[in-house]
């Protein structure tokens, strides 16, 4: 039936759908009427795992038809995205709107047995910057202890692996916040002790080399760092000097240096103009060291001059220019320093031949000595009892002129003085005397006699019966002018005990500071002088050494004590403080060179290798020995490798006379790195024999001889010369292009090389026996090889006659001249040597009639 209006179209479509209601009525009734007959048949039990996806986790117990909807069985996808989306037909849980932004399937990242939790993240698919999911909600943030930054999380890290971080461009808080040790790695062992913040010194864009050293912070000595390791040490000119850096340079400017004090050569070795200055050109003219005249802590004046070593006059150098001249008070004379001065002793002056005044004009006490303290005084002129030529004794003495009292001069010593009887003084006579009565005499100021003398008790007063204990005379502890109190105490003659006076009652007992201990007080201090103390007898003192030795009671550590934060009794027993019985060096900072320098503690030996190293370099603390680096050695080798301070050339060692340096490495000591053969002593075979050194090869020529028969030590290949008469086999065994050169293409003939050839001298061919034919020497002396083998080989072609040969005529037939030979014919010929011919230089016929 044909549809053609839409009316028709709706009418047929009603009927349609009606039918097919009719007809499913139909069917479902019967399937009721028939009892089950369209049910599933449970009677066989199903396994889903044979659909490929098996039923695991939360699948396990969902029912069946939440998935398979209308009795959908097949053709279902096993994806979860085709069930858990928002556009499924199967109500299933879909992503949420805060889930992470990903192109990734779910199973990528989540399993079946938990949903929640997320089993792994492949962040190679997820969309955003990190901060979108990293931010403390959806996932972790940065954790409390990150460094401080602005920067997003991938400036630094990587999705691929999370750590190291390693870009410092945003950090916003000092380095040390984060390099402390905890959160990132501080600073290592082997860093500058300093206490400067990392970028002080660092760039955030490259940590190494460091930009600048901020020296104000750093701790310890200058060679802590500049020792050739850590940083540049000193230069190989360098002034020779044991002094620290700092004794001479400073981080401020560390040029130019000013320290003198502990160069250890002599000056002119850096004072020669080309490291330092040296001797200017209005310099004294002398052959001396600097130091013979300067001193090294203040260059100017010169302390000295050693004239001995001065050329020239004394106006050379004492003309008011280089050196002091004649002073504007100098003795008036037209004679030279040198007339009257020494340069051993610049005065006295001892020639008065040339004076051109009177002795006071000089004599006057400024421009020369004048009358002495002791001189007689009088008003007198010199020479009115002196001489020029001899000033003692005295000429005369004018009593007219002299002022004072008799014992000005009448002193014993300028003239007759007190008798020997005199009581003991150095009074003048009118302290005790007087002119109107001489005698008694009654002042105690100038005595010259003990005390006791008269303090005897009979003619004075002696010592009471309280007075201290001793045997000492009077004024060893009295005055004269001030008998009490007493002006000092000599023990040494005080009899008892100190205690017995220094009790706090009769003297001052011990003081509040004084050491805590039970000793007497002669166990410790002298009576001669009382601190410092003699001894201390520390059987006796309580508390421990740092009780008594903190710089207050006792001496405590000396600014060049070893660094330590050991206790005292660590290292020293109070039998003996010095040397100490061992040193603890657990506790000791610094670097070994700061203590075994040579003045603190011992440092290296004479036999020592010669090094800049730090000593930890090569030892340790735990063993001193044995030293193993080589690295900054200053000498060679045999230094120490001598046998004596370290292993020396054993017995198999190659027999030389080179320094070990010239064929090892420091570094390596095997394999050689060269061989000096120059140096060695001995055959070639001595070492290359196959066990000490490679000896010949098996494509080595077969000879007797020794290597340097042939070889050079200078150059191994090409050898120079081969000695063939050591050589066994024939040329060829080694003359064949491989292992010497061969026959070259040129050669014409296939005999042994020495049927032709003889090794004293290869080039030309010296002999040679032509067994067929005729020899070259029965030929002109200018024959030549290739005059008869034209071609490369042992035939001989025969150009002018092949028939002919092999006489003369199958080469001569083109010399025939038939005017010459009127009886013979060319075809004819023979040979010509034996008939008419005979060989010479030329050739020439024999004498006879050739009509």
């Amino acid at each position: 039936m044909k549809i053609k209006t839409k009316k028709q179209q709706s009418l047929f479509a009603k009927f349609n759908g009606g039918l097919f209601f009719l007809l499913a009525v139909v069917f479902i009734a019967a399937g009721l009427h028939s009892g089950n007959a369209l049910a599933i048949n449970h009677s066989k039990a199903f396994n889903h795992f044979d659909t490929g996806f098996p039923l695991e986790g939360a699948h396990r117990n969902t029912e069946c038809s939440t998935c398979h909807l209308y009795g959908v069985f097949k053709g279902i996808s096993s994806n979860c995205s085709s069930c858990h989306s928002k556009s499924s037909r199967i109500s299933a849980t879909s992503r949420s709107t805060s889930h992470i932004a990903t192109t990734d399937t779910c199973e990528s990242c989540h399993s079946a047995n938990d949903w929640r939790s997320v089993s792994r993240v492949d962040h190679t698919q997820v969309r955003g910057t990190c901060t979108a999911c990293h931010n403390g909600k959806t996932a972790k943030g940065k954790g409390a202890q990150h460094i401080v930054t602005a920067n997003n999380c991938d400036v630094c890290h990587r999705s691929t692996a999370w750590t190291p971080a390693s870009n410092h461009v945003e950090p916003l808080a000092a380095c040390f916040t984060c390099h402390n040790g905890s959160i990132a790695r501080g600073k290592g062992a082997k860093h500058v002790t300093t206490s400067d913040t990392c970028e002080s010194c660092h760039s955030k864009n490259r940590w190494a080399p460091a930009t600048k050293v901020d020296h104000n912070e750093v701790r310890g000595s200058c060679n802590t760092c500049h020792n050739g390791v850590i940083a540049t040490g000193k230069k190989a000119n360098h002034i020779p000097t044991t002094a620290n850096c700092d004794a001479c340079h400073s981080t401020s400017g560390w040029v130019p240096a000013t320290n003198h004090l502990e160069p250890l050569a002599a000056c002119f070795t850096c004072h020669n103009a080309s490291i330092a200055r040296g001797k200017g050109t209005r310099h004294v003219n002398t052959s001396n060291l600097c130091e013979n005249c300067h001193a090294k802590n203040s260059w100017t004046p010169a302390t000295r001059v050693d004239h001995n070593e001065v050329r020239g006059s004394c106006n050379t150098c004492h003309n008011g220019v280089i050196a002091t001249g004649k002073k504007a008070n100098h003795i008036p004379t037209n004679a030279n320093c040198d007339v009257c001065h020494s340069t051993r002793a610049w005065t006295p002056a001892s020639n008065h031949v040339e004076p051109l005044a009177a002795c006071f004009t000089c004599h006057n006490a400024s421009i020369a000595r004048g009358k002495g303290t002791r001189h007689v005084n009088t008003s007198n002129l010199c020479e009115n009892c002196h001489a020029k030529n001899s000033w003692t004794p005295a000429t005369r003495v004018d009593h007219n002129e002299v002022r004072g009292s008799c014992n000005t001069c009448h002193n014993g010593v300028i003239a007759t003085g007190k008798k020997a009887n005199h009581i003991p003084t150095t009074a003048e006579c009118d302290v005790c005397h007087s002119t109107r009565a001489w005698t008694p005499a009654s002042n105690h100021a100038e005595p010259l006699a003990a005390c006791f003398t008269c303090h005897n008790g009979n003619i004075a007063r002696g010592k009471g019966a309280k007075h201290v204990n001793t045997s000492n005379t009077c004024d060893n502890c009295h005055s004269k002018s001030t008998w009490s109190p007493v002006i000092k105490v000599d023990h040494l003659d005080v009899i008892g005990s100190c205690s017995s006076c220094h009790n706090g009652t009769v003297a001052r007992g011990k003081g509040t500071r004084h050491i805590n201990t039970s000793n007497v007080c002669e166990a410790c201090h002298r009576d001669t002088g009382w601190v410092p103390a003699v001894t201390v007898d520390h059987a006796h003192v309580n508390g421990t050494c740092s009780s008594c030795h903190n710089g207050s009671v006792a001496k405590g550590k000396g600014t060049r004590h070893v660094k330590t934060s050991n206790n005292c009794e660590a290292c020293h027993s109070t039998n003996g403080w010095v040397p100490a019985t061992r040193v603890d060096h657990n506790e000791i900072t610094g670097s070994c060179s700061s203590c075994h320098n040579g003045v603190i503690a011992r440092g290296k030996t004479a036999n020592h290798i010669p090094t800049n190293a730090e000593c930890d370099i090569c030892h340790r603390s735990t063993a001193w020995k044995p030293a193993s680096n080589h690295a900054e050695p200053l000498a060679a080798c045999f230094t120490c490798h001598n046998g004596s301070i370290a292993t020396g050339k054993n017995a198999r060692h190659v027999s030389t006379s080179n320094i070990c340096d010239a064929c090892h490495s420091r570094s390596t000591w095997k394999p050689v790195v060269k061989v000096d053969h120059n140096e060695v002593t001995g055959s070639c075979a001595s070492c290359h024999n196959g066990t000490v050194a490679k000896g010949k090869n098996t494509a080595h020529a077969n000879t007797s001889n020794v290597c340097d028969a042939c070889h050079t030590t200078n150059g191994w290949k090409p050898v120079p010369r081969v000695d063939h008469n050591e050589v066994n086999g024939t040329c060829a065994s080694c003359h064949n292009g491989s292992i010497a050169t061969g026959k070259p293409n040129a050669h014409f003939s296939s005999n042994q090389c020495d049927l032709c050839h003889n090794t004293n001298g290869w080039g030309g061919v010296t002999r040679y026996s032509h067994t067929l034919y005729f020899e070259p020497t029965r030929h002109s002396g200018n024959l030549k090889c290739n005059s008869c083998h034209a071609r490369n080989g042992d035939a001989v072609s025969y150009p002018d006659n092949p028939g002919l040969k092999p006489d003369c005529g199958a080469c001569h037939t083109h010399d025939y001249d038939p005017g010459e030979h009127r009886n013979v014919s060319p075809a004819s010929l023979k040979n010509c040597s034996g008939s008419c011919h005979e060989p010479g230089p030329e050739h020439r016929v024999s004498d006879r009639d050739w009509g």
